[in-house]
């Protein structure tokens, strides 16, 4: 029979079987291929669920250290006999940006350690504050609150340095670095 052909062990092959093998091998690697593209989409889809809740983070940690900004001016002020009104208009202000801050890192993809930063970050500013209200602070103050920003700033980074796709690290690199100038 012309399209039989043997092998080694002398077992010969039909055609159909010939053909189940050609076919087999394309089929397999097609498989593989999928299988290949679907982990790597749902590795894409989980770095965007995680890139849009530490986004959120971010932006509330944005929002945080621009009032922080304007409540240590203020609270500079106060400490060298300026107005006590300027720094309780400042600190509502600021107030109102811990509680969507402390809820973004709540809700963030980063992990427990980072997200207990977040917490004592805002222990520490209460703790200041009420040094500054009953007058047992001095202009040491105003470099406590610089740390405080310093420290929102290191979460920022500790963002920007998470798995990112489509170059939205990069971004959020140019932003800290705005965020640190400023």
């Amino acid at each position: 029979n012309k399209f039989v052909s043997k092998t080694k062990k002398g077992h010969k092959m039909k055609i159909y079987q010939k053909l189940l093998v050609l076919a087999i091998i394309p089929l397999f690697a097609y498989f593989f291929m999928c299988y290949i593209y679907a982990k790597d989409n749902f590795e894409e889809q989980n770095t965007i669920t995680s890139m849009s809740k530490n986004a959120n983070l971010f932006v509330s940690t944005s929002d945080l250290i621009h009032e922080l900004q304007r409540e240590r001016g203020r609270t500079s002020i106060f400490l060298s006999g300026g107005p006590r009104k300027d720094v309780d208009e400042r600190r509502k202000a600021s107030s109102t940006k811990i509680a969507p801050f402390i809820e973004a890192a709540t809700n963030s993809a980063l992990s427990e350690q980072d997200k207990a930063k977040a917490q004592q970050i805002i222990d520490q500013l209460e703790k200041i504050r009420k040094q500054v209200d009953s007058n047992n602070t001095d202009k040491e103050a105003v470099n406590i609150y610089t740390e405080i920003i310093g420290k929102l700033i290191g979460i920022e980074s500790t963002i920007g340095n998470t798995k990112t796709t489509r170059g939205f690290g990069k971004a959020l690199t140019t932003i800290i670095t705005l965020e640190a100038a400023k």
